[in-house]
């Protein structure tokens, strides 16, 4: 797209931002927060999937938390009646997180791993730390069932004998996709073509779908059934773009309860996620099937094709400015009196180190 201005003279400006730890949510919303977005025009974002898609629905957002408890060390078969567990606490708190889970809606989504639990069974715990993400859809009900979360965590306190320190780690907003945007890159995956695999890249495709067998043809995509007629192509690696009925994603009312911190650009400025094929169509997310094909020329070639889909629909920006003022009329009317807040408190800095909980 640059070579292109440069080649016809036309005035404009290609930006390409690295955006750190996205799978830690937060990256993007700590660059957002300075500002790093605020004189785009537009965005394309690429992501890579199971699939060759542009997307209309939404991702939920999320808070990321770490409750880390102290209590005291005691000799765990000598003088136990000495100790406070940190560790009870943490394990009472998610107690009562895993009842809370009754009383959420539908989209909320609590995750959480115990990322410090002691050292010895033989010594009472005065330290102990668990870390949560908290997802919902608006962030008003992120932050409802956060705060219920901290009560968990203070009740869990109030119930060993030790006291809780709470950390905001980071957070995200929920996805916002401009459907005009969307269009465009539909339209251009038209005109690019499907990804054309070879014969060895799809056996190696179904190698390693066929380490995931309860992921079949109605499972792999969340709920969605596709046509009996599409599922054998589907089932080692997506070529064609989806849309409408062939992919949910398209519906502006479909929620994914995944999260990635590209939604708070997409409150700054009109944005859309595309995806492609980069793995094989049964591999689960965050799984070891994703990272087999991330290197190799399956991985190559769907990072390139949306590489050719992105600069052609920025293309069509440029060629004709109408689908800039409509794509940006309709950030404006999807934000109208609830404008663009970082989720991340002021005074949350940006994590530094490779494990920033240590």
């Amino acid at each position: 797209m640059a070579r292109w201005l440069q080649a016809t003279g036309t005035a404009g400006t290609v930006r390409y931002y690295g955006c750190p730890a996205e799978e830690q949510i937060s990256g993007k919303a700590f660059m957002a927060r300075t500002g790093a977005f605020d004189d785009l025009d537009a965005a394309f974002n690429f992501h890579p999937a199971n699939v060759n898609a542009a997307s209309k629905g939404t991702c939920v957002g999320v808070n990321d938390l770490v409750f880390r408890f102290h209590g005291r060390t005691a000799h765990a078969g000598g003088a136990p009646h000495e100790g406070r567990s940190a560790l009870d606490a943490v394990e009472l708190m998610n107690v009562g997180v895993n009842y809370l889970r009754e009383h959420v809606t539908d989209k909320v989504r609590i995750h959480y791993v115990i990322t410090d639990g002691g050292k010895l069974p033989n010594v009472v715990p005065d330290t102990a730390e668990v870390w949560y993400f908290v997802r919902a859809l608006e962030r008003a009900e992120i932050e409802e069932v956060s705060e219920r979360v901290r009560n968990c965590a203070r009740g869990a306190a109030l119930m060993t004998d030790t006291t809780v320190e709470m950390r905001v780690r980071g957070a995200c907003s929920r996805v916002l996709n401009n459907a005009h945007l969307a269009e465009l890159q539909y339209e251009a995956m038209q005109r690019v073509g499907p990804i054309e695999f070879t014969a060895e890249e799809k056996a190696y495709a179904a190698q390693v779908n066929a380490a995931f067998p309860a992921r079949n043809a109605d499972e792999m995509f969340a709920g969605w059934q596709p046509p009996p007629e599409e599922r054998p192509r589907l089932e080692q690696l997506a070529r064609e773009p989806l849309i409408g009925d062939n992919f949910p994603a398209w519906d502006a009312d479909w929620v994914g309860t995944g999260s990635t911190d590209v939604g708070d650009v997409s409150w700054i400025t009109p944005l859309s996620m595309l995806r492609t094929a980069c793995w094989a169509t049964g591999a689960p997310g965050h799984s070891w099937g994703i990272v087999a094909t991330g290197a190799t020329s399956i991985g190559h070639k769907g990072m390139m094709h949306s590489a050719k889909v992105m600069a052609v629909a920025a293309l069509d920006l440029y060629l004709d400015p109408e689908h800039l003022r409509a794509a940006r009329a309709e950030l404006a009317a999807a934000t109208n009196g609830t404008p663009y807040v970082c989720p991340i408190p002021a005074d949350v800095d940006p994590p530094t180190r490779p494990h920033p909980l240590r």
